[in-house]
């Protein structure tokens, strides 16, 4: 059975982040965690504009705001 998208891009950015907190502090580590900061805050950003299945919707959003 396949993973779902979500849960596999979850893991593979917290593997991701794990291994960024090993590195040394120079500049060029410097860079790629802001690179990968910023590519977290794409994904936010772009994971807000994907409607989601009822079923998943649980897992992955905020419940519903009553207006």
């Amino acid at each position: 059975m396949e993973q779902h998208p979500k849960l596999t891009l979850d893991w593979a950015l917290r593997c991701l982040e794990r291994a960024l907190g090993d590195l040394n502090d120079g500049p060029a580590e410097r860079r790629v965690r802001r690179q990968f900061h910023q590519l977290l805050l794409a994904i936010e950003r772009d994971s807000r504009d994907v409607p989601l299945a009822s079923s998943e919707e649980s897992l992955y959003s905020e419940p519903a705001r009553i207006r």
